[in-house]
């Protein structure tokens, strides 16, 4: 990072240490951690990691860091790394929005709090910004033809939930941007979304609920995974397992630290996003940048506006009876397109540990018991998501138990192939 970059990290890290609220020097005293003087990039290394899982279980005022009457509003998030609630304290996003000619913008947010963050952030580049609404979506699309919004702030499954209203009211026409963020973005789902969109361009943002938007895509990558370094932030990347930092162009988990003054500050956080911090972007800009290889540690993927949790995978497979101890198994979770009608939807398939051979009998007896006791989304079984043409009929592979196995021994581990 650059000069300016290390003294904004100074500047932050003595906050922290030294305002009020007691999160961080508690936090470094647990650790058995002295405050040090930065006066090395290379000093950064040695100031402990942060989990979510300490701000999450943090008493809200502990880690608040700003006084009330300059903290904008309070939103919450599950995350996919627990279903337990986790209140935030949020001002306006502090990264910038994608560097691309925008006019009118339709928001159309998961989450209603989302909407005040989400607008400041266009405010920048001076856009009109249009509120959609996820529970009305007839409105949502009358309002962007009344108003010829260009550009589109939405996850992709949210995307294609609008398209139909969007085409009765022949509000596509004049769509020339969509910035996707929030989800996995497969390469089905991306071509299904170009073709309905063919005049219009595809950015990828990626943020976290903690902070809001961190990154957008590189314009000269068409993969979607190449971000550009936003100057609001500070990058790392380091092994997953031991903390330690890994060197450019290595993978690794990636770390962030907010270089402004907001309600939560973030000091090293780890993102549970696996990424290579490169040198150089791919378009003209030939600035520092970072692909983003996929999620580390998680137990929620969330693929087409579904929510996948092990928990639920764990409780739909244990307890049934030839399975190996203690229940051996893997969840593979795709995006294909359907033959039927061309669609693109989630694929899962299980790869699961048993102690003898099978029947295809008791396989299929198996199968029809993971299917009726699997709940995903709001509590809908996965034979009941197959019966309503939400996912394609899930695939099984059994494998017999053996010291030399490639089935993982972890419990419930959720494989993201998008």
């Amino acid at each position: 990072m650059n000069e300016n970059s290390f003294e904004k990290f100074r500047r932050i890290f003595s906050f922290v240490v030294n305002a009020g609220a007691p999160f961080y020097r508690n936090k470094y005293r647990q650790a058995g951690f002295s405050s040090i003087s930065l006066d090395r990039v290379e000093d950064v290394r040695h100031i402990p990691l942060l989990h979510r899982s300490e701000l999450a279980h943090c008493p809200v005022g502990q880690r608040h860091y700003m006084p009330w009457q300059e903290t904008l509003f309070a939103g919450y998030t599950s995350g996919t790394t627990s279903g337990d609630l986790f209140p935030l304290l949020r001002n306006y996003n502090i990264g910038e929005p994608p560097d691309i000619e925008m006019y009118k913008v339709l928001l159309l947010p998961v989450q209603p709090w989302r909407v005040i963050a989400y607008a400041e952030t266009f405010r920048k580049k001076k856009a009109f910004v249009v509120c959609g609404d996820m529970h009305n979506m007839e409105v949502t699309a009358s309002m962007a033809q009344i108003f010829a919004v260009d550009t589109i702030y939405a996850t992709p499954a949210s995307i294609l939930l609008l398209v139909p209203y969007l085409q009765k009211y022949r509000a596509l026409a004049s769509v020339r941007s969509l910035i996707l963020h929030g989800e996995p973005l497969s390469n089905a789902r991306r071509e299904s979304i170009q073709r309905t969109f063919p005049h219009a361009a595809i950015h990828i943002q990626y943020g976290l609920s903690e902070i809001g938007n961190v990154s957008s895509s590189c314009p000269g990558d068409q993969s979607g995974a190449l971000f550009h370094l936003d100057e609001h932030f500070w990058y790392e990347t380091v092994d997953a397992e031991t903390g330690e930092a890994v060197p450019l162009g290595k993978q690794g988990e990636l770390i962030l630290t907010t270089l402004e003054y907001v309600p939560t500050p973030l000091i090293r956080y780890r993102t549970g996003d696996l990424a290579v911090l490169v040198s150089e972007c791919s378009c003209n800009k030939k600035t520092r940048a970072f692909v983003l290889l996929g999620r580390i540690g998680f137990d929620v993927i969330k693929i087409g506006g579904f929510e996948f949790r092990a928990a639920a995978f764990e409780k739909g497979i244990e307890g049934i009876p030839d399975l190996a101890e203690p229940n051996i198994f893997e969840v593979h979770l795709y995006e294909e397109r359907a033959e039927s009608d061309g669609s693109v939807k989630p694929r899962i398939r299980f790869r699961i540990g048993t102690v003898r051979s099978l029947t295809e009998e008791k396989k299929r007896s198996i199968q029809g018991d993971v299917l009726q006791r699997t709940i995903v989304g709001r509590m809908l079984s996965l034979e009941e998501a197959v019966q309503r043409g939400l996912l394609l009929p899930p695939q099984f592979e059994f494998a017999t138990i053996a010291p030399d196995t490639s089935i993982s021994r972890k419990r419930g581990i959720l494989i993201n192939h998008i």
